[in-house]
């Protein structure tokens, strides 16, 4: 057992000469008790400290210096408080038992206590009111918070008339005294706090000190009219939290300061409820049901400096609603649905909130508001004008500008450190307010004040002396601390101007793309991917050729990746289409369908490709490891299920975007990587991993066909062979693919490896790429998509033949010459009038018709084309499927 005189005694020299008046080497170590000898030198202490301890009773008072003026005991182990204690500490103005397990404590337990100013008993187990209160006539604070009272059967009146700080929170009282709180003439501060039960206002009739009033966290259903008449000189007021539906009357109120009637249920603001509001500092009135700002709504304010208006139904501001409250400096409108806010009257506000705005599309320039020094708004574009404007200052001064800011210049974000591009929704937690500030007072407030003798006057002229200390009370981006005297606050420097969400690559200013290599770069795969996919679409599906599993496979990636060319079609377009002044345009553009769209096909595409990709190297990995069992190998109806459940697959990931599982519209390029809540940010590590194991199994297949061949005479069969091609497709597609999954997956787990820029490139250029890729490795350069085009020219070309014969035949049966003898050639038929009769197919062998007519030739002679080279060889073979002898044989064969 550890005894206070064994840590006493290793400080008595340095103790019984002491001069100072305060011990605390005491706290927080694990004393179960205090022997007589521990302070027996120590006759002038004031101050002890043995907080934090295992103390299950009050020490003894013939154990304790006589000369004790506070006395800290909370966090220990107490449960009950019997016969009087401290009895020869009469000197003690200040006695702290919080945090304990008091749950009795005698009448004459404080008998002997007749200087105790402030007693603390917050946060122990006590179900009733202590009478032995009663016996401390000087008692000045109170704290009850966080027992177990359910009633107050006694007016406090009655027993501590000369109390000034009273706290009751968070008990759960469900009966108060008709006059509990009446009368208390000295009172300047009650708190009654998160006390559910709580349905009507307590009666405060004789409490005309009353300075501040907190009944937050009730459940209050009206306010009295004639509050004001009982309390004259109220400055705060915090009835935040209850179930209020109309503001209370409070025109009588001319000293309040302070207003905060968030998260009620009033819905209007009425007729000139301000109107003699004169002094009034802070008004807060987030989460309600409010939907309209008229031109009168803040008539009488004309020192308002806070105005919190957030997370409420407002979709009107009158164009005049700020002009009465010209001192404004600090505005919150997030989380509203109006369209236009007008600027009149916030030339002073230097913070200024208007997140979560979907309808407020445009947003006032920075020259309607030339003192502001941090914004948080709905969309990173209203950044640009303000971004523009402080680098136009800066660069005044410095002669340079950059295209997106960092954090040591005019545009500044929260962490100076690093550029961080994130657009967020800020939520209430973020974004507190000065009154919510206050909750200091909810804590013990003044033992150390004893320890200097400081009075309680001294301690309220602190906090109400300076009517502006709200208004430096926080920042949202610093943090919000429930101290309002402890925020550490720095003012922005001059023409320093921090605004979010800031611009950045994914929600640019001036183009979609930010430079002409990626905005042609973006075109030429834009291009390719969509005509090199659909013919290989087209060409697989009208071959003469049997759809077997392998081109079923190859037709159904194909698809994918020409949905990839379309989502790169349309980044295309608007960056085409908004050059130079995507800023103006861009809302638009992110919160319509066509982005949606657009997002939806890229994701689609991405999915249903690797899922298609893995389908096919297993299918090759199984053809060619069980090459001698043909039986064994996959229909093509097993491979149309297979496929039916991939296609499911990507489409489910392409629709969640749609429902709220991260967004499509939150950055330019129209993908989800959207993280600020736990669904978004699991999908988007879902995909990465998916995508992630597909490859790793792609990579393992093809690895293990390797080995499993290498050296064999089996190296030269035709499944080898498209498993090599497959291999190469792969291949490309992991080089595609890698890098944006590397990066997005340490980013976000916070290793930001590459600048936002280059992310940008590999999300709009490298990731596509293959999708242009794809189809000349697995189609357009292999030796059956070359057959698959000839027999497809074939059937084109016998269908022209077909129909010039028909005209020719169609013509010379209106003949009325004899037309010559059937020797198989077209060359003798002739017309009516005797001219010669033309085949108008364009397709004869020699390259012209049977007339020599060569105006009447659609293609040059075979000779020409070959002396062209290997273009000319391939247009007239592939493209013409211009092939001299098969041609006049099968010309041949249609005259016979």
């Amino acid at each position: 057992m550890l005894l206070c005189s064994q840590i006493v005694g290793c400080y008595k020299k340095k103790l019984s000469g002491m001069s100072g008046n305060k011990l605390s080497i005491l706290a927080s170590n694990e004393l179960e008790q205090v022997d007589a000898s521990a302070f027996s030198n120590l006759t002038r202490l004031k101050t002890l400290n043995l907080a934090k301890n295992l103390l299950d009773q009050v020490p003894d008072t013939d154990r304790l210096p006589t000369s004790l003026e506070i006395l800290e005991l909370e966090h220990n182990r107490i449960s009950r408080m019997e016969g009087r204690v401290l009895a020869n500490n009469g000197r003690l103005q200040a006695l702290n038992l919080g945090n304990n397990l008091i749950e009795y404590i005698s009448n004459d337990a404080f008998e002997s206590l007749a200087n105790l100013v402030m007693l603390q008993l917050n946060d122990n187990k006590l179900s009733e009111v202590p009478m032995a209160i009663s016996k401390l006539p000087r008692l000045k604070e109170l704290s009850l918070a966080n027992n177990r009272i359910t009633r107050i059967d006694i007016p406090f009146h009655e027993i501590i008339p000369k109390i000034v700080f009273l706290q009751v929170r968070g008990n759960p009282i469900h009966s108060i005294h008709s006059d509990g709180f009446s009368h208390l003439h000295h009172l300047e501060k009650l708190i009654l706090s998160d006390v559910k039960n709580l349905t009507d206002f307590p009666h405060l009739n004789g409490t005309n000190s009353l300075e501040i009033l907190r009944i937050d966290r009730c459940s209050l259903q009206s306010v009295p009219d004639d509050l004001c008449a009982f309390t004259p000189n109220l400055k705060s007021l915090d009835l935040k939290s209850n179930h209020l539906q109309r503001l209370p009357l409070l025109s009588n109120c001319l000293e309040l300061r302070i207003l905060d009637l968030g998260t009620n249920e009033i819905a209007d603001f009425g007729e000139d409820f301000f109107q003699n509001l004169t002094q009034l500092h802070d008004l807060h009135l987030p989460k309600n049901k409010l939907s309209r700002i008229d031109n009168h709504t803040f008539r009488g304010l004309v020192n308002l400096r806070n105005l919190d208006l957030s997370y409420n139904q407002i979709d009107y501001i009158n164009p005049n609603a700020f002009l009465h409250t010209r001192q404004l400096t600090d505005l919150n409108l997030g989380n509203n649905f109006f369209a236009d806010l007008p600027p009149a009257g916030l030339e002073r506000v230097v913070k200024l909130k208007a997140f979560n705005n979907p309808n407020l599309r445009e947003f006032p320039g920075p020259e309607y508001f030339p003192s502001v020094r941090r914004l948080v708004l709905s969309y990173a574009y209203h950044c640009c004008q303000f971004m523009a404007s402080a680098q136009s200052s800066s660069s005044s001064k410095s002669g340079s500008s950059l295209p997106y800011p960092s954090g040591g210049g005019a545009m500044v974000l929260d962490d100076e450190n690093s550029l961080q591009e994130n657009i967020l929704y800020p939520t209430e937690k973020e974004f507190g307010n000065a009154l919510g500030a206050l909750n200091l007072s909810d804590f013990w407030p003044g033992i150390i004040n004893f320890s200097s003798k400081a009075g309680l006057s001294d301690f309220w002229t602190k906090q109400f002396s300076d009517p502006d200390i709200p208004t430096g009370a926080s920042f949202p981006e610093e943090g919000v601390s429930d101290d309002i005297f402890a925020v550490k606050f720095r003012p922005p420097r001059p023409n320093e101007i921090s605004c979010r969400p800031l611009p950045g690559p994914f929600l640019p200013c001036t183009d979609l793309f930010d430079w002409w290599t990626l905005r042609c770069g973006v075109w030429i795969v834009f291009l390719l991917a969509l005509m090199g996919n659909g013919t290989v679409v087209f060409v697989l599906i009208f071959a003469r050729t049997k759809m077997d599993v392998p081109r079923f496979l190859v037709c159904n990636l194909a698809v994918a990746d020409f949905f990839m060319g379309v989502y790169l079609g349309f980044l295309a377009v608007v960056d085409a289409a908004t050059l130079g002044e995507f800023r103006r345009f861009a809302i638009t553009w992110q919160l319509s369908s066509a982005c949606q769209i657009a997002g939806f096909m890229g994701v689609l595409s991405s999915e249903l490709s690797v899922f298609t990709l893995a389908v096919i190297t297993m299918e090759r990995h199984y053809a060619i490891t069980h090459a001698m069992h043909l039986n064994k190998r996959l229909s093509l109806r097993h491979a149309s299920y297979i496929m039916v459940i991939g296609w499911i697959f990507s489409l489910i990931m392409a629709i969640l975007p749609l429902f709220g599982i991260s967004d499509y519209r939150k950055f330019a390029v129209c993908l989800p990587f959207e993280t600020e809540d736990t669904a978004s940010l699991g999908y988007v590590v879902f995909l990465m991993f998916a995508n992630g194991v597909a490859f790793t199994i792609l990579m393992g297949c093809y690895l293990k066909m390797y080995c499993s061949i290498r050296g064999s005479q089996a190296w030269n069969s035709n499944d080898t062979r498209i498993a090599k091609r497959m291999a190469l497709l792969v291949f490309t597609d992991l080089l595609c693919w890698f890098p944006i999954a590397f990066f997005s997956l340490t980013a976000i787990f916070g290793l930001q490896l590459v600048s936002l820029e280059e992310a940008k490139v590999f999300t709009v250029f490298i990731l596509p790429l293959n999708s242009c890729c794809n189809p000349f490795l697995y189609a357009i350069l292999t030796k059956q998509f070359k057959k698959d085009c000839v027999l497809i020219c074939k059937a084109i070309e016998e269908s022209r033949v077909t129909r010039g014969i028909g005209r020719c035949r169609h013509s010379s049966n209106f003949s009325n010459r004899q037309t010559a003898p059937n020797t198989g050639s077209l060359t003798e038929k002739s017309s009516k009038d005797g001219q010669p009769c033309i085949c108008h197919s364009g397709l004869h062998p020699n390259g012209g018709d049977v007339n020599g007519n060569a105006k009447y030739r659609l293609i040059k002679s075979p000779e020409r084309l070959r002396q062209m080279g290997p273009v000319g060889r391939f247009f007239s073979r592939y493209i013409l499927c211009h092939d001299p002898t098969k041609t006049a044989r099968q010309v041949r064969k249609l005259i016979i």
